[in-house]
Parts: C-alpha cells; structure tokens; sequence
C-alpha cells in the first residue's frame, strides 16, 4: 500500500517524534525520540512490536487514529506520534468509579481551597480542601464498599 502524499520523496533523512507513555495516569513516565520516517510506512508499522495484551490508544499531532485506520494513515515528517496504554478495569466496575470519584473529588478540593484561600487565607484554604479530600473520600468509599 502506498502513501498517496509521499510523491518522490525518499524519505532519507527525514524523521517523526515519538513518545510512548508506559504508564496512563503519570505521563512523565514515557520514552521519547525519534524515528526514520518511511514514506510508504502506515501508523501500523510504526507501532509493530508493542505488548498485544494492552489496549493501546495512538495519536497523530494529537488527533487520536482508532486501530482500524493504523494501515491506511500514514504520516508526515515532524509528525508527532503518541502512544498511550488505555487504562482497563481491574475487576469490577467499582474500581473505575472509585478513580473516577477520587479524581472528582480532588479537583472539588482544588477549588473549594483555592476559594476559601482567597476568601479567608492560607491555612483556610488548606483546611477547606483537606475537609473536602476527607469527607468525599469518606462518602465515595461507604457508597462504594471496601475493596479486597
């Protein structure tokens, strides 16, 4: 299959950005590079040899190219190709709402203590989004049950 955009280029010389982000929910945890860009080489080359067992999502300049369209997009040179695992239940659906709700619940106290900072202060602040981290996560985890 050829890349319709390649024309005569023979691609020496030219390359594409990577980065594979190992873990999902810390992005700094990644790899970055580059490599030869190949004018007749679709996403799907470019990805070959990644863990078959993980859900992988892959974005091209930051629009995100679903699996089925990995052997027929092909990339440009400078193009920035990101490679992110997808984050899969670990059980139940408990334990994804269980992030969900965590992550609700932080940025709540982001903001409830960044208000009452401004508002009242410092240590104000700081109290105000402790109450809010303790008290949701009290509510999220009773609503929720305990985990095994």
């Amino acid at each position: 299959m050829n890349n319709p955009d390649s024309g005569a280029v023979t691609g020496k010389g030219l390359v594409i950005n990577f980065a594979v982000v190992q873990n999902p929910l810390n992005t700094r945890d990644r790899v970055t590079g580059v490599r030869p860009w190949h004018p007749d080489a679709p996403v799907a080359e470019y990805v070959e040899g990644l863990p078959e067992e993980v859900v992988w999502a892959v974005g091209i300049n930051a629009e995100v190219i679903p699996p089925e369209r990995w052997a027929s997009t092909y990339m440009k040179p400078n193009d920035f190709l990101t490679i992110v695992p997808v984050p899969q239940g670990g059980g139940t659906g408990k334990t994804v709402l269980r992030v969900i709700g965590m992550l609700a619940i932080a940025v709540a106290a982001f903001y409830t203590g960044g208000a009452a900072l401004e508002a009242y202060g410092a240590v104000a602040g700081g109290a105000a989004g402790a109450g809010v981290m303790m008290a949701g996560s009290l509510s999220l985890n009773s609503s929720l049950g305990p985990t095994i």
